[in-house]
């Protein structure tokens, strides 16, 4: 049975394989762990996400959902998957020029550890709740729960080696190209053609979680009207989870149901259990909503609690432009063309539009 071309799956790693024994993380050791991972991550280390997955403790968790046949097969080519994924691509692709991914919290739940990370960009924002583990003297990320997705990593990779281990060999094989022709034709632009592949895919592949998920993002890239009959397909199975809502708020933005919209921020705050940039949606929608001063409010906070994030500076001085108050509008303006993400076509384009800025 030849297997090697499932170690990449929706640009996720395939681990699958047994495990030593697994020992506790301290809470010193978690919070260096994340340190040095939001550290890797801000310099755009080529493998700091993948080099700090242990695979044996993430194969194992594999392992407890499902008996797969092939499982032995998948082990031999693990290490290849590892050099050959395109993980950390996807989050920087993802994060653009201009995004982010950095710890949020180090969290202790029934006597492990956990580190919440959260990956933002101009398209939108994902978490991801990583398990903490300790095998053979190495921390690292044992298994993580995506928000995008809805699901663990390990069930989500489950459940698509699932939907092509029981066909036969070429069958398998046609399923596991379609998946990475998709994903080609996505990083081509090519969104139509990717569309019609999810559509052609065969029900045990096409029903599954992650990839509804991937047909919401290429529907956002066709027009409005495919890209809410795909968030709604989503939200007829899965509305009432609460990791849901990072979906359906892109379906909340689209109909104007902005109190949907709070309401959605607020759950996923909730599961969280407090980020600071989520005060920054909040203020957002509120601008869309027409309530001003609950949109400054927010932006407000987001300064208080995380201030060199430059976005609220930006939507604060433009907040204050059009409510006439120069002074506030100065004062932001100043401190957001002040900062090293500050875009400087914005800054020029309301300093002549607004010469009052220079003064």
């Amino acid at each position: 049975m030849n297997i090697r071309n499932t170690l990449l799956l929706l640009s996720l790693l395939l681990f699958i394989g047994c495990t030593p024994k697994e020992e506790n993380v301290t809470k010193a050791e978690a919070l260096k762990f994340a340190e040095e991972l939001d550290i890797a991550a801000a310099k755009k280390e080529g493998n700091f996400f993948s080099s700090r997955i242990i695979i044996d403790a993430f194969a194992e968790r594999i392992q407890k959902m499902k008996n797969h046949e092939y499982a032995e097969g998948v082990k031999k080519g693990m290490k290849t998957g590892l050099n050959k994924n395109n993980f950390e691509q996807a989050i920087f692709e993802s994060m653009g020029k201009d995004g982010s991914f950095e710890r949020v919290k180090v969290y202790e739940k029934n006597n492990k550890f956990y580190s919440i990370f959260r990956l933002y960009s101009d398209n939108g924002l994902n978490y991801y709740d990583m398990e903490l583990t300790k095998l053979n003297n190495k921390i690292g990320i044992a298994d993580m729960f995506i928000f995008a997705t809805g699901d663990y990593f390990s069930s989500s990779i489950s459940d698509l080696f699932a939907g092509v281990l029981n066909e036969k060999e070429t069958r398998m094989e046609n399923d596991l190209d379609q998946l990475k022709n998709i994903k080609k034709l996505m990083s081509l632009g090519n969104f139509k053609e990717a569309k019609n592949e999810i559509n052609s895919m065969p029900s045990k592949l096409r029903n599954t979680r992650i990839v509804d998920v991937l047909d919401i993002q290429i529907s956002s890239e066709l027009d409005d009207e495919t890209h809410l009959t795909a968030i709604q397909h989503f939200e007829k199975k899965y509305g009432n989870d609460a990791s849901a809502q990072l979906v359906l708020l892109d379906k909340y933005f689209i109909t104007k149901e902005y109190d949907k919209a709070i309401a959605a921020i607020n759950i996923i705050d909730s599961v969280i259990n407090k980020d600071a940039l989520l005060d920054y949606y909040r203020g957002l929608i509120y601008n869309l909503k027409g309530d001003k001063k609950a949109a400054i409010l927010s932006f407000e906070k987001v300064i208080q609690n995380k201030p060199d994030f430059e976005g609220s500076y930006a939507e604060l001085f433009v907040c204050y432009i059009n409510n006439k108050d120069k002074q506030n509008a100065k004062k932001y303006f100043d401190l957001y063309a002040k900062m090293k993400k500050a875009n400087p076509e914005v800054v020029e384009y309301y300093l002549n539009l607004y010469p009052y800025l220079k003064d």
